[in-house]
């Protein structure tokens, strides 16, 4: 039995991208605010200097926009200009 709660999943079949962003039950047991999100098939950066973390995920717009991150970019001929 899992413990995930889907909020939104998506898995291309022509290039195996994909996401799935998720609630954990155990999260709410321990009074975790928190919600996760599993990135496959796309590229990551991870840095680590003197005790910090930093993470930089490359994700293709169209995901982004999917996931609600950033605006459809609107071009003059998806207007109807």
């Amino acid at each position: 039995m899992s413990t995930k709660t889907t909020i939104k999943h998506e898995t291309s079949e022509a290039t195996g991208t994909g996401f799935h962003l998720y609630t954990d039950w155990l999260d709410h047991c321990v009074g975790a605010d928190v919600v996760h999100l599993r990135l496959d098939n796309m590229p990551v950066e991870v840095s680590a200097f003197a005790g910090t973390t930093s993470v930089t995920v490359t994700i293709p717009r169209d995901v982004a926009e999917r996931l609600g991150l950033v605006q459809p970019i609107i071009r003059a001929d998806d207007a109807g200009t």
